[in-house]
């Protein structure tokens, strides 16, 4: 009989044990920037939408993220960030075109389905950063799933 090798089996195991991310633990859109939050897991529900301008980078050798504004409702000024992985898989956004609008957006659900931009409520989760420390606050969320409503 012959002998297997453990690395393959490893491998498989390893692959096993990587599913979809899990939903964070809800937050009210008005509750989430807060110090109690920070470095937390959260799930915040809203709309998706861009300001102005989009960036992507990929500032610290990790993967190409893009800023978006979540919304607790459409047309709302009071946005929390959002940085969705660039690519064309579940939960991220495919390459920003240079010269875009809204409808040129293509934000993947954790289902696979396209999010309307400013339109489709969902449920973002991923790890928040806040601080409050000095003059300006910073509040985002590094997401990793975005669900529909």
């Amino acid at each position: 009989m012959p002998r297997l090798s453990r690395f393959p089996l490893l491998a498989l195991l390893a692959a096993a044990a990587c599913g979809p991310p899990e939903p964070g633990m809800p937050v009210a859109f008005g509750e989430v920037c807060r110090d109690e939050h920070n470095g937390e897991r959260v799930a915040v529900e809203g709309v998706l939408d861009a300001g102005a301008s989009i960036f992507c980078s990929n500032i610290g050798g990790g993967p190409v993220t893009c800023g978006l504004d979540l919304k607790e409702d459409p047309g709302d000024e009071e946005a929390i960030s959002v940085y969705v992985r660039q690519g064309g898989g579940d939960n991220e956004i495919e390459e920003v075109p240079e010269s875009w609008s809204r409808s040129d957006l293509a934000i993947h659900a954790a289902d696979g389905s396209l999010v309307a931009v400013n339109e489709d409520r969902v449920w973002v989760s991923g790890e928040l950063t806040f601080s409050d420390a000095g003059e300006d606050e910073v509040c985002f969320l590094n997401a990793d799933l975005i669900e529909r409503e």
